[in-house]
């Protein structure tokens, strides 16, 4: 190893690694230490030297203009905005996705949903028209009968025995849940 690195020398390494080359490739290639050629560098960014972008940061650029343009695009086309309610947010990025041409992660960055929400939303049926709002649905209009017939006086431990009874199986916290949603309660 040497002690003592020309100018010359040191900006021959420093416009490689500007260029794109690793730390580890320079080391390998040089053996000049690690420490001395994060020292140059770190010198070098506290008196300002300019130096030219590297290939590397030039790409991570591209990639980011690309990204916010294709954000630029889908908030042009889709008919909500990032500050509009969850649900018709979740309406729009679904017809996004049906229609392809962007990926899932430059759509729900566009309209500030996480990911994981629209995938619950897409792929666990979490839409209206899902099979456990379809039953919900059905529960309501048998929770409203029977406690129509007991003329109001029902809660929900009682409407839940009824119901049992009928051979309809639900749980106590679910007719519970149901009534609130729909204002009953008893007298």
């Amino acid at each position: 190893m040497k002690n003592t690195y020309s100018t010359e020398q040191r900006q021959v390494i420093l416009n490689r690694y500007h260029s794109g080359m690793s730390v580890r490739e320079l080391v390998a290639e040089t053996r000049t230490p690690r420490s001395t050629i994060y020292a140059w560098l770190k010198k070098g960014q506290e008196t300002g030297e300019e130096h030219a972008i590297s290939r590397k940061a030039y790409n991570q650029l591209q990639k980011h203009a690309y990204r916010l343009a294709e954000m630029l695009s889908i908030l042009k086309t889709c008919s909500c905005a990032p500050y509009d309610p969850l649900p018709e947010k979740l309406k729009t990025l679904e017809r996004l996705y049906e229609t392809g041409g962007h990926s899932v992660r430059v759509i729900c960055e566009a309209l500030d949903v996480p990911r994981g929400t629209f995938y619950n939303h897409i792929f666990r049926n979490k839409r209206e028209e899902s099979s456990y709002e379809k039953r919900r649905e059905e529960l309501r209009g048998h929770i409203q009968k029977v406690f129509d017939d007991s003329n109001q006086i029902f809660g929900a431990a009682k409407i839940t025995a009824v119901l049992r009874e009928q051979g309809i199986n639900t749980t106590i916290e679910t007719v519970r849940q149901l009534m609130r949603e729909m204002g009953l309660a008893s007298v």
